[in-house]
């Protein structure tokens, strides 16, 4: 408990301040509260159903059953964290602490459940950017490559996000990052199981 009161705790909070406040300017005060709705739950699904009608447009069965796969995991995936939300009950940053640049109103926490630990929207994006970025690979110039190596990076930044408008911790996001790639990965093992029984290769998923 002292190593969480003396070291993590202040940790926690130097980060969120340095994201909240250090880098605090006009731009990205303007942008960041856009950029985040990116990361919404109704937003990832959304994502994910466009990937399923752009394999049934082309008749591509591969990105077919990748979106499939990534609704099945930001599903599993808000689940997990409203339960942990309700666990752990922690508030937020701006609840917390009385000098946070809010850039979003507090009316979209108006919910009973809307609590800070750990992030849904990071949860959310890391769900999606583990499902389809370790199953769908990406052609260009001759090179084939995993998705993973654009997809990790923007949900890390859309973490960073939720950060710098106010409305999470650090850890907040370190978890839900974690929550979103095991929400993915039991989705995975689950399809994979599903295909067995039908005697279908799930390994066409992947290059």
């Amino acid at each position: 408990m002292n190593l969480f009161n003396e070291i993590l705790i202040p940790f926690n909070l130097q980060i969120f301040y340095f994201f909240n406040h250090t880098l605090h300017n006009n731009f990205f005060d303007f942008l960041m509260p856009l950029i985040t709705n990116f990361a919404d739950d109704f937003a990832v699904k959304l994502f994910s159903l466009v990937i399923v009608l752009i394999g049934c447009f082309y008749k591509n069965k591969k990105l077919i059953l990748v979106g499939i796969l990534a609704f099945a995991s930001v599903c599993l995936c808000h689940d997990l964290t409203l339960y942990l939300k309700q666990l752990f009950l922690q508030n937020r940053p701006f609840i917390s602490l009385n000098d946070v640049n809010l850039l979003v109103s507090k009316d979209v926490f108006a919910h009973d459940y809307n609590f800070s630990f750990p992030s849904g929207h990071t949860s959310n994006i890391f769900s999606f950017a583990t499902a389809v970025g370790l199953n769908y690979s990406l052609k260009i110039r001759e090179k084939t490559f995993k998705s993973a190596w654009i997809l990790f990076p923007i949900a890390g930044f859309l973490g960073i996000v939720r950060i710098y408008i106010g409305v999470h911790f650090p850890f907040d996001v370190l978890i839900g990052a974690l929550v979103g790639i095991c929400s993915a990965l039991i989705a995975v093992k689950i399809f994979k199981c599903i295909f067995k029984v039908f005697s279908v290769d799930f390994n066409t998923l992947n290059d």
